[in-house]
């Protein structure tokens, strides 16, 4: 949502977050469910908001959430991760013949 937020400007996002009817004070973090009926109407309201499709509010959702939200949440999982590929993909020999 941050992404939203900084994309689009906390005024939209606040006017989004009211049309779509959820209650003020609501708070949406990394690790809650948000439910599709209320996501698809607070991405409804930005779209609304910000002259914006659908496509594009969601697009940017989904870089955020892949280019930036992923790679720090996730990082920890995968340091390491090229160095140990590298070293299997260099070392494992083939037995087909």
């Amino acid at each position: 949502m941050e992404e939203l937020i900084e994309k689009f400007g906390a005024e939209q996002w606040k006017e989004s977050v009211e049309k779509a009817g959820i209650p003020e004070g609501r708070t949406f973090t990394a690790f809650c469910d948000v439910d599709e009926t209320e996501f698809t109407r607070i991405m409804t309201g930005v779209a609304e908001m910000t002259f914006q499709s659908m496509e594009q509010v969601t697009e940017a959702v989904g870089e955020h959430g892949s280019t930036v939200y992923a790679p720090n949440v996730h990082a920890a999982y995968y340091s390491g991760v090229r160095r140990r590929a590298s070293y299997w993909s260099t070392s494992t020999t083939s037995t087909r013949s």
